[in-house]
């Protein structure tokens, strides 16, 4: 049904949520743990709905709960509700996943360096984008770039996802590009100044990659969430906000701002949105080096990319609740 609601722009609600499995004095679960507790927390948030905190009092779990939201609340939905990949709708159990696959995504203007936020550039705009610049607009030759969400639930085989699987609805679609798997809530961490390589898979056109679920753990089913983030034409990747469901999510990041490819130092800047000094933390890609296209002829890609070194940036949003990243 999401791709119905969606269609007619109707968010769906799948009724409140606990984020605390044990909460003595609930009639309906008195003496009992209530199982999925964070599965249906982050169902909640991929369907882009609201998301109905129904704890107890002082049962809240304040944690989990930021995991979906910035720090006024406001939801970090992505661009549309999720759905099951069509491999669910196979005929044959040697076609189909084990378990459940659903995807979503976020769709995010990444604009050229002439129209940094800052007005840094010659040329460029002073104090920020004209709503005449948005993508789209006569004033700009910008595009939009795709950040996909993908949520496994009890798939206990890996299944080897590809990108034409990750449906986005856009007309016309987004260029065709490489991109970098991050497990958010199984695998190795992310660690700032290690080899991307160490944490997140490759995916492209002709590198598929495997996703999969943990064991089940007594009634609770084994899931995990994904963040499939583009390489950017100039090498850079933006992996997006940790601590969140949603790492990319259009409620946080407005655009983003690249360098040309051919420079020598590519940059990437990013604009972001919430709370009044809000702290933000991003993780990105840096691109290595050695691959400079100016200098190999190499398009860079998801290969490449995963031999970037990872790079933390901590800020914090100015009183209006917006601010810029840029990292070189």
């Amino acid at each position: 049904t999401s791709l119905f609601l969606n269609a007619v722009d109707i968010r769906p609600f799948i009724d409140v949520v606990w984020t605390t499995a044990y909460q003595p004095g609930a009639p309906q679960y008195e003496n009992k743990n209530r199982s999925n507790i964070q599965l249906q927390v982050i169902v909640a948030v991929l369907s882009r709905g609201p998301v109905g905190i129904g704890d107890g009092p002082n049962y809240t779990n304040v944690s989990l709960v930021r995991h979906t939201c910035t720090a006024d609340g406001t939801l970090l939905h992505p661009s549309r509700p999720a759905t099951p990949i069509d491999a669910m709708y196979y005929n044959t159990t040697t076609q189909r996943p084990v378990g459940e696959i659903w995807s979503t995504h976020s769709a995010i203007p990444v604009l050229p360096e002439v129209f940094r936020l800052d007005g840094g550039l010659a040329g460029g705009p002073a104090g920020g984008l004209a709503s005449e610049t948005m993508v789209g607009g006569p004033a700009v030759r910008g595009t939009v770039a795709v950040w996909h969400t993908v949520l496994t639930v009890g798939v206990s085989t890996p299944y080897a996802l590809q990108p034409h699987e990750l449906f986005t609805g856009i007309v016309p679609s987004p260029p065709e590009t490489d991109y970098v798997v991050w497990s958010l809530l199984t695998g190795p961490a992310c660690e700032a100044g290690a080899l991307a390589v160490s944490c997140v898979q490759p995916l492209s056109a002709t590198t598929p990659c495997n996703v999969s679920s943990p064991p089940h753990v007594d009634a609770n089913l084994g899931h995990n969430v994904y963040t499939i983030a583009p390489v950017l034409a100039n090498g850079w990747v933006l992996l997006g906000e940790t601590g969140k469901f949603i790492t990319v999510s259009p409620n946080r990041i407005s655009s983003v701002v690249t360098s040309p490819p051919e420079m020598d130092t590519p940059t990437v800047q990013v604009a972001l949105t919430g709370a009044a000094h809000e702290t933000v933390t991003l993780l990105l890609i840096r691109p290595p080096v050695q691959m400079h296209p100016r200098t190999d002829g190499i398009l860079r890609g998801a290969a490449t990319a995963l031999q970037g070194t990872l790079v933390q940036v901590n800020t914090t949003l100015n009183a209006d609740g917006t601010g810029t990243v840029t990292v070189s």
